[in-house]
């Protein structure tokens, strides 16, 4: 008997379990400033962690004593979003691993250092935030060599640095793709980018964006070639600010934010038209929407309560800051300081792997 009314009542039972769990997530959301958020607006600024030696990315530059790059601009598009002003940061350059201790202590509030997102740090404490750069590992050839795709790397030598990550990475490549080759392991980068220049070897492998810089700090960048396309890369080792875990509501912030620059290059709202398409004094919603339509229109003005961030921060953040194609360009752009073509980082319209969920 006892049976019986359990398994009567047991798809009740079964109902109310997983019901439990959404209704204690929902109790748990913030409706104000959560524990990170509150720190940040005491103390009136973004506290931000990064690269001093990357170009592009985060670079101390000796001229000015002024860390520029990608990265900056998204610390700063944080303090947009939050105090309406761009330049309420604290840009901390770090050149090891002791931003990682200062991002747990809170001396940090988001850690911009390049990390590829990984298993391990995820489990210290630590949690990823969205991918901003999808780096790899890849190849430099000169132009003229006829090595434009794998097939033709059959019988090449290829140097590389020993026992790195590239040696493992490249072995296990060549051996799926069941391509023989010359393998040249020396013992360190500058060793391995002389034998290329210098004609020893037909191929240099290696970290895209480390290629990248070799490349264009050679006498004649022009004339060499890192492989770029998607198909061409392997590897993949994609870049995410790190965050202290258990604050939903700031890897949220942090998330949503980034998403946002995205969402703007892919709705063609920029640092240039963005004062043309926020709403106007004198329209109610209805003719507003229809003057920009209704995804600008949505993307412009919709602000979750739970963000707690004012209704006006994404076009604050891309009159001071840009979307993330202006980014990119300012920085990793044919004129910026280490340009890098966008490949994955382009758009998902345009081949690469950024799309955005709807902003509703």
């Amino acid at each position: 008997m006892m049976t019986n009314r359990l398994l009567r009542y047991f798809p009740l039972l079964l109902l109310l379990t997983l019901l439990a769990p959404l209704t204690v997530v929902g109790q748990a959301t913030p409706t104000g400033p959560g524990p990170t958020l509150s720190g940040i607006l005491a103390k009136g600024e973004v506290t931000c962690g990064l690269n001093q030696n990357l170009p592009g990315f985060g670079f101390l530059d000796p001229n000015t004593g002024v860390v520029r790059g990608m990265d900056v601009d998204l610390c700063r598009a944080l303090a947009a979003a939050i105090f309406g002003d761009s330049s309420a940061v604290n840009i901390i350059p770090y050149v090891d691993d002791s931003g990682l201790d200062d991002l747990r202590d809170g001396t940090l509030d988001v850690l911009l250092q390049n990390y590829p997102v990984s298993l391990s740090l995820e489990g210290t404490g630590l949690a990823f935030g969205p991918v901003t750069f999808y780096n790899g590992h890849s190849l430099m050839v000169e132009n003229t060599s006829g090595l434009i795709d794998w097939p033709n790397l059959a019988d090449a030598t290829i140097c590389y640095v020993a026992g790195s990550v590239t040696e493992e990475s490249l072995l296990e490549e060549m051996n799926k793709r069941a391509i023989a080759f010359e393998a040249m392991p020396m013992g360190n980068l500058r060793d391995v980018s002389g034998a290329f220049f210098s004609g020893q070897c037909d191929a240099m492998a290696g970290d895209r964006i480390e290629l990248e810089q070799v490349r264009r700090g050679s006498t004649d960048a022009a004339s060499f070639n890192v492989w770029s396309e998607p198909r061409l890369m392997y590897n993949q080792a994609p870049f995410a600010p790190l965050l202290r875990y258990a604050d939903e509501q700031w890897v949220g912030i942090v998330e949503w934010i980034f998403l946002g620059l995205i969402r703007a290059e892919d709705l063609g709202v920029s640092s240039e038209t963005v004062s043309t398409l926020v709403r106007r004094d004198t329209e109610d919603e209805t003719a507003y929407r229809a003057r920009v339509g209704p995804s600008v229109s949505q993307f412009l003005t919709f602000t979750p309560e739970w963000l707690a961030l004012p209704s006006s921060f994404m076009p604050t953040i891309l009159r001071d800051v840009g979307n993330y194609g202006e980014i990119y360009a300012r920085y990793l752009g044919e004129t910026g300081d280490l340009p890098i073509p966008r490949s994955l980082n382009a758009l998902a319209k345009d081949g690469g792997l950024f799309f955005v969920p709807a902003w509703r």
